[in-house]
């Protein structure tokens, strides 16, 4: 009995230990396979740029939000002692996070170079944001409690910034009150300045066009990021002013000009249409909720060819252009400036009906002539207008660039000598409109391109002249599209009565001019790095290949002359395809099969986005035609 039983088990064991072999030695087979497979795939990693797909911005706040959440926790670091980080995400470079904890719950006083700007919530652990530093110099943080203070000094020598020029100085628009913040064209920074024209805090990287400021003391910003349909960004960003991003909107429908935070918080975007029969450009506004959803959308198609079809059909390929967007919630009255046409629409949008038209007659068919606003004074018409808005006392206001983009005449400079800028509001009254104020600072600055006014509560005007001609511009032969080494932006406010109180020059253009606060008159400890994603894109169809069988494809590939990107939700390429050509992208891994993506197909459009769910590091290939390019360049996706 107990011999049968040895036998048993022994047989059981001879079978568990060849069986052991048999998994070993398999697995051992698929791991020479899989080494031999990298070992055939390594060459096509070789000597690559290395990239993070997903945004290296996006991925080292990541990092940062650990490691400050640990610091935070950290008991080591003290008043005396505290931890330091300068520009801790580094994209705000005039900033800082000071941390550190005290053995009693206590307020913490901040002074900003001497100058006192904000209290900290009461607590034993302090995470104290620091806004404000000056670009250039060694700045001198003070905090303070009970009897007790110290300085610490922050050094940002090695910043250099464009300042403003500024001949006539705000000394109210100080660090602890309102500054002067400006947003930029395309590929340009956003920045702030104090009355001085000291540059007090800027972004680095391609933020441009609308600065929104949020209740919460946050902002929205572009991300930056391509989408594919002309004339829109990516989508954009929610973040703090140390530059750490809350929440990233890649929207399919993209991003451009300007967003209104509604009531509900919900996020009234301008954008644009998907696809290749698509009747106008930068035309398209919709609505998004908490989730990225469109829960309301309307073109200015659809307004136009509700009023005549025929009309609306004959500006098919125009660009609109709608370059600002205003809402009264109250009455549901939306203000939009058609830059394109030279018009400015007010429309309910709960029913998307038009209310008025400020725009010339001539331009418009019979039919709009009902919704057609008449001057009565002489008015200017409003002329590649910028932000228009309406006050408290129901007067229309905007920034009349004087530029026909309708009937742009002479493509030079030269010919626009006569020309002005000025920033106006209007009065309007049973479909009568007529000036009652405006200011041109004597017709002497024609911006032709971007330019902003805002009308404050208070009466005050902030006017900016966003991409003037230099005097040295006004020569034979020089065309306005290409005038950017003789353009600069020129920023005067006014009080009530008109009187400077404010005037400076920037280098560069400016997009817009705002007043706000860097710090409110008290702060909470900083300890929120929350990160959510908030997309509406649908996943984009990829192919599975099996590399090997695309091998000596891959291995026959040229040089790739085009200069190519790739993100999570968007492709950018340097290059216009005609319709005859088709175009593939291969995403080779190191680890799995290669996947193929379809860019565009024969008389198709390219692909305006895209949503890749995918991991890795990926070698990308693009094939045109038959011809395949190596874009030498690695992408690595997923965060």
């Amino acid at each position: 009995m107990f011999k049968n039983k040895k036998r048993t088990i022994c047989i059981v064991g001879v079978i568990l230990f060849l069986l052991l072999c048999f998994i070993l030695i398999i697995f051992l087979i698929l791991h020479i396979e899989k080494e031999k497979n990298r070992q055939e795939l390594a060459h096509y990693f070789q000597d690559k740029i290395e990239i993070t797909a997903l945004s290296d911005v996006l991925s080292k706040q990541e990092e940062k939000d650990k490691e400050f959440s640990d610091v935070i926790k950290d008991k080591k670091y003290t008043f005396d002692e505290p931890y330091i980080s300068i520009d801790p995400y580094g994209i705000s470079p005039l900033t800082a996070l000071i941390i550190f904890q005290t053995k009693k719950s206590v307020e913490i006083k901040v002074f900003v170079n001497d100058i006192f700007v904000t209290t900290m919530e009461k607590s034993k652990v302090h995470s104290i944001p620091i806004y404000g530093l000056k670009a250039g110099v060694s700045n001198k943080v003070t905090l303070q409690y009970d009897e007790v203070s110290k300085d610490i000094i922050i050094e940002r020598k090695d910043v250099s910034f464009p300042n403003l020029d500024v001949s006539t100085k705000n000394e109210n628009a100080t660090l602890d009150k309102e500054l002067y913040f400006l947003s930029s064209p395309d590929n340009m920074n956003v920045s702030a300045y104090d009355g001085n024209g000291n540059t007090l805090w800027y972004l680095k990287g391609n933020y441009a066009l609308d600065l929104e400021f949020l209740e919460s003391g946050r902002i929205y910003v572009n991300n930056g990021e391509s989408s594919g349909i002309y004339g829109s960004y990516g989508g954009f960003y929610e973040m703090n002013f140390l530059g750490k991003i809350y929440k990233n909107y890649s929207l399919r429908n993209g991003y451009h000009h300007e967003l209104v935070k509604m009531n509900d918080e919900s996020i009234l975007v301008l954008g644009g249409k998907e696809g290749n029969d698509v009747p106008y450009s930068e035309s398209y506004i919709y609505q998004i909720d908490k989730s990225g959803n469109i829960i309301a959308s309307f073109d200015i198609y659809d307004l136009f060819s509700n009023i005549d079809l025929e009309f609306a059909e004959s500006l098919r390929g125009t660009d609109m252009v709608v370059n600002s967007a205003y809402y009264q919630e109250d009455n549901h009255e939306l203000i939009l400036s058609l830059r394109g046409i030279n018009s400015i629409l007010s429309l309910n949008y709960e029913t998307k009906k038009i209310n008025w038209i400020f725009g010339d007659s001539n331009f418009y068919s019979s039919k709009f002539s009902s919704l057609l606003l008449k001057v009565t004074d002489g008015s200017r018409l409003p002329n590649g207008a910028h932000t228009a808005f309406l006050t408290s006392e129901g007067y229309l206001g905007l920034f009349n660039n004087g530029y026909n983009t309708v009937d742009v005449g002479s493509i030079y400079i030269e010919d626009h000598k006569n020309d002005y800028s000025s920033a106006v509001l209007y009065k309007i009254e049973d479909k009568n409109i007529s000036t009652i104020w405006e200011y041109d600072a004597d017709q002497k600055y024609f911006t032709y391109a971007l330019g902003s006014f805002v009308y404050e509560t208070d009466g005050s005007k902030l006017i900016n002249f966003g991409w003037a001609f230099k005097e040295s511009a006004y020569v034979p032969n020089k065309m306005l599209i290409a005038a950017d080494d003789s353009t600069y932006a020129r920023i005067i406010e006014l009080n009530k009565e008109d009187k400077e109180l404010f005037h400076a020059t920037y280098p560069k253009g400016v997009y817009r001019t705002y007043k706000h606060k860097l710090y409110e008159e008290t702060t909470q400890n900083y300890n929120d790095f929350s990160y959510e994603l908030v997309s509406n894109h649908l996943e984009t169809t990829l192919e599975k290949v099996k590399t090997q069988d695309i091998s000596s494809v891959l291995d026959g590939a040229i040089e790739n002359p085009y200069d190519f990107d790739i993100t999570t939700n968007s492709i950018s390429m340097n290059v216009f395809f005609s319709d005859s050509e088709s175009v593939d992208l291969y995403l080779v891994s190191e680890k799995r099969d290669t996947y193929l993506l379809h860019y565009k197909k024969v008389n198709e459009a390219p692909l305006s986005t895209i949503n890749l769910q995918i991991k890795g590091n990926y070698a990308v290939y693009i094939k045109v035609n038959d011809q395949m390019y190596n874009t030498g360049k690695i992408f690595k996706f997923g965060e």
